[in-house]
C-alpha cells in the first residue's frame, strides 16, 4: 500500500485519486516529510537573514543622512553657532560701586581696543564720559563710573543688532589727540562705512534729533589711528 505525497491518502495506483499527486511507499513519507521541513526551515532562515540586511542597511543610509544634514546646518555640535557669535563685550557680573565700575569700564575698552584697529573709515559716537564729567543737558549732578557703566548699557539694549559692531574705546585709542585733555570712555558703533556722510545718514535714520542736538547723540567721527 502507498500514500500520496501531498495529501497523504492511501492510494492504490501510482497517482493520487483525489489530488493527483505522485504515490510514495510509506518509508518514503517521513523522508519527504523531513525533507519538506528542512526546506522551508532553511527558506525561513533566509528571508529572516535577508530582512536583517535590509533593515540594518537603512538604518546606515538614515543615519548617514541625518550626520549630513547636521553639518551642513551646523547643529551637530549645540551651542557652536553662539560660541562663534559672541563678541567680548561688557565684563560681568555688573559692578556694584564705582571703583568696579571704573576697573570694568577700563577693562571694557582695553578688550574693544585689541579688536578694533584704526582703519580709516567712519563710524559713529553715541556716548563719551569720564568720571565728574557735567552735562546739564543729561543731568546736573557730575557722572560717576556706575551711571557711565549703566549708561552704556542701555545702549548695548537699544541697538541689539549691532552688537558685533558696538566698542568702548578710550579716547585715547584714536582720532586727534589734545594735550592736556582729560582721556574719556568713548560708545560708538564701528560700522566701517565709507564717508562722514554716511554716518550722519544712519544717525538720521535711527534718532529723531537734527543740527546740533543731533550731533550730542549721535557723531559721526573718522577712526583713524592716535594723531597730535
Amino acid at each position: 500500500m502507498v500514500q500520496c505525497a501531498r495529501c497523504g491518502a492511501r492510494v492504490d495506483g501510482a497517482y493520487c485519486g483525489n489530488c493527483g499527486a505522485r504515490a510514495i511507499r510509506p518509508e518514503e513519507a517521513g523522508r519527504h516529510t523531513a525533507g519538506g521541513r528542512n526546506v522551508r526551515n532553511a527558506l525561513v532562515a533566509v528571508i529572516v537573514v535577508s530582512a536583517l540586511v535590509i533593515v540594518g542597511g537603512l538604518g546606515y543610509i538614515f543615519t548617514r543622512s541625518g550626520d549630513a544634514n547636521a553639518s551642513a546646518t551646523g547643529s551637530s555640535s549645540p551651542g557652536a553657532s553662539q560660541q562663534a557669535g559672541t563678541t567680548p563685550g561688557a565684563p560681568r557680573p555688573t559692578p556694584t560701586n564705582d571703583a568696579d565700575a571704573t576697573a570694568k569700564l577700563n577693562s571694557w575698552a582695553t578688550a574693544d581696543a585689541r579688536r578694533s584697529q584704526p582703519n580709516g573709515s567712519w563710524l559713529v559716537q553715541l556716548d563719551s564720559k569720564y568720571v565728574g564729567i557735567v552735562d546739564p543737558t543729561q543731568q546736573a549732578a557730575p557722572f560717576t563710573a556706575m551711571q557711565i557703566w549703566h549708561r552704556f548699557e542701555r545702549y548695548r539694549t537699544r541697538f541689539p543688532n549691532q552688537q558685533n559692531v558696538l566698542r568702548v574705546l578710550r579716547s585715547t585709542d584714536f582720532g586727534k589727540q589734545t594735550a592736556g585733555a582729560k582721556v574719556y570712555w568713548a560708545l560708538v558703533l564701528k560700522l566701517d562705512l565709507n564717508s562722514r556722510d554716511d554716518a550722519l545718514a544712519w544717525c538720521m535714520n535711527h534718532f529723531p534729533q537734527r543740527g546740533k542736538a543731533l550731533e550730542n547723540r549721535c557723531y559721526p567721527r573718522r577712526f583713524t589711528a592716535p594723531q597730535g
